[in-house]
């Protein structure tokens, strides 16, 4: 897929984001990132279509967008 830069600045001012965070290594952190993105074809579980991940110090950061956590009822209403 090819993403404009442009068209990926007006994604992020447009959106709500939430944002988690806790220790990981890189290691860890590409394995968790790949399972993640690979459960909803097996489980067929409705999983993030967009995510930002963020490594920094030995904290990875998971950015996404609020309005699809609720879809996926991460939240408890």
């Amino acid at each position: 897929m090819n993403i404009s830069s442009k068209s990926i600045i007006r994604k992020i001012e447009n959106n709500k984001w939430w944002l988690e965070e806790c220790p990981m290594s890189f290691f860890l952190f590409d394995y968790i990132a790949k399972a993640f993105v690979s459960a909803g074809r097996i489980t067929g579980y409705p999983t993030l279509k967009e995510t930002i991940y963020l490594l920094n110090d030995n904290i990875g950061m998971e950015i996404t967008p609020y309005e699809e956590k609720k879809k996926i009822k991460v939240f408890k209403k």
